[in-house]
């Protein structure tokens, strides 16, 4: 299944991006709205029935069965908000953020919470709890029942914001473990299937780390030139990693040494993500173009 927001409103679904047949429209239920986030993700479900996607402001579900979409919005005032769609897809854990009302310099307050789409209102959390962190960035899912949630602090000692991603307990939210100080707020964090890594991109940065070893240090690579990166995605085996950037290659990095080993060139224009099918057998990437590749993986 390929998964693609649409520039006006909605998502395009093909059950078999290499059959060329054409896609099934799923539409919004608040009509027309473009879907503008340039970090926010398109989600599916383990069994392929729903669909999560995020923008700045609202978070939609759609249900590739033809039940009508779900959308989840923010109840807290002037907030940050972000929403992913759990693995199961039978909720969302919602970040909330906002600076705290006493208006103290560097002082978050963040209302994270899990909340079902059988019942999308927030007296029906599952759970939910108030942080003094800034929740940058939509959660990551590792295998284990956790999830990454990319948190930010001002401590008083230090000169500068200390960035970090923190696991957490998916039945309960409670904090488990952090990583260090990743030194910027990386986006699009994601974890191998394998729960072994989580990375994020920054600017010209790739950025990774273990959160089965909370002691680990982060690994950083910079990309070529002035390019930027735009996306990333593990195989599902968790032995590489492909990332977009600003042009039209594909870097293909090993997760053993962090290295490039491969890199792909399609002429589609400048790339803004790609993505693996579950076998890991095709990889697709699209462009600003709203062209689409799909190609056989062949390592």
């Amino acid at each position: 299944m390929l998964v693609v927001p649409r520039r006006d409103s909605g998502v395009l679904v093909w059950d078999d991006a290499t059959a060329g047949t054409p896609p099934r429209a799923l539409p919004d239920t608040a009509g027309p709205r473009r879907f503008s986030n340039p970090h926010g993700r398109v989600r599916i479900s383990a069994d392929g029935r729903r669909v999560g996607c995020h923008d700045w402001f609202r978070s939609c579900v759609y249900d590739t069965t033809g039940d009508a979409p779900s959308a989840v919005e923010p109840e807290v005032a002037n907030a940050e908000f972000h929403a992913a769609l759990t693995p199961d897809g039978e909720a969302v854990v919602l970040s909330q953020s906002r600076p705290r009302p006493d208006d103290v310099i560097g002082r978050f307050e963040t209302r994270l919470s899990l909340r079902s789409l059988a019942d999308p209102h927030p007296a029906a959390d599952r759970w939910a709890i108030d942080i003094e962190r800034w929740v940058w960035d939509e959660a990551a899912f590792l295998p284990r029942g956790e999830f990454v949630s990319p948190e930010v602090t001002y401590p008083v000692h230090r000169p500068r914001l200390d960035h970090r991603w923190v696991v957490r307990d998916l039945a309960t939210g409670r904090e488990l473990r952090s990583s260090p100080d990743l030194g910027r707020a990386a986006a699009q964090a994601t974890a191998s299937p394998d729960g072994r890594w989580v990375a994020g991109v920054h600017t010209k940065h790739l950025v990774a780390w273990r959160p089965d070893d909370p002691g680990a240090p982060v690994i950083e690579r910079k990309n070529d030139g002035r390019l930027h990166f735009t996306g990333l995605a593990f195989h599902p085996s968790g032995a590489c990693l492909a990332t977009t950037s600003t042009d039209a290659t594909i870097r293909i990095y090993d997760t053993a040494a962090w290295e490039v080993v491969r890199t792909y060139a399609w002429n589609v224009g400048k790339l803004r993500c790609v993505a693996f099918s579950p076998d890991g057998q095709l990889a697709a990437a699209g462009s600003d173009t709203g062209r689409i590749v799909v190609w056989d993986v062949d390592f």
